[in-house]
């Protein structure tokens, strides 16, 4: 959508001018934020989840109080997309730091790594939406994401995205804080 690949753009600019900065400065690491904490700022897209989980209630009230009239704009979906797009630059900026970080000297081709975690990352897409499908199709009815997604419940499972982002930048967060004794410091 435009506006993701917008926010992209502009994210990758206050990422390396403001983000990287301001870390640096709050961290007194002169290299700025390590790729944990890189990570936990990502996982903010949380909010995006909880966005579009919002959006798709109203969505789905508008669209079965009223014959086919959806009320709901498009301009409601910016907030979202703009806080994914802001996740993305993080995730994917961090990704590629860390590959490049820890690779041998040989090995310093870090772009197959990074795709190859993109496409285990859209396997496990795959895997959560059927797993979840199968879980709440009970008793012949629609899971929550079914091929109508007028008489599925998509709010829930992009509520439970939500969850899963915020748990996920909390473990990352407690990793960055507080590593377990011995072990290695990523992004260090």
């Amino acid at each position: 959508s435009l506006f993701n690949l917008l926010t992209v753009a502009a994210m990758i600019v206050v990422f390396d001018w403001v983000i990287c900065r301001l870390l640096a400065w709050l961290t007194g690491r002169p290299d700025g934020p390590t790729d944990l904490q890189e990570w936990g700022l990502a996982m903010f897209s949380a909010h995006g989840h909880g966005h579009r989980g919002h959006n798709e209630i109203f969505r789905k009230k508008a669209s079965t109080t009223e014959a086919n009239n959806n009320e709901l704009h498009i301009l409601w979906q910016v907030p979202q997309y703009a806080v994914m797009g802001m996740s993305e630059v993080l995730m994917y900026v961090s990704l590629m730091d860390f590959f490049h970080a820890e690779m041998p000297y040989g090995f310093k081709s870090s772009v197959r790594l990074y795709l190859s975690s993109k496409a285990i990352h859209n396997y496990m897409n795959d895997v959560i939406i059927t797993a979840v499908n199968k879980a709440t199709s009970i008793d012949g009815r629609p899971g929550w994401i079914p091929h109508n997604l007028n008489k599925g419940q998509v709010d829930k499972f992009l509520f439970m995205l939500g969850v899963l982002c915020r748990d996920g930048a909390m473990c990352i967060a407690e990793g960055a804080i507080a590593p377990s004794p011995g072990a290695a410091s990523v992004g260090a």
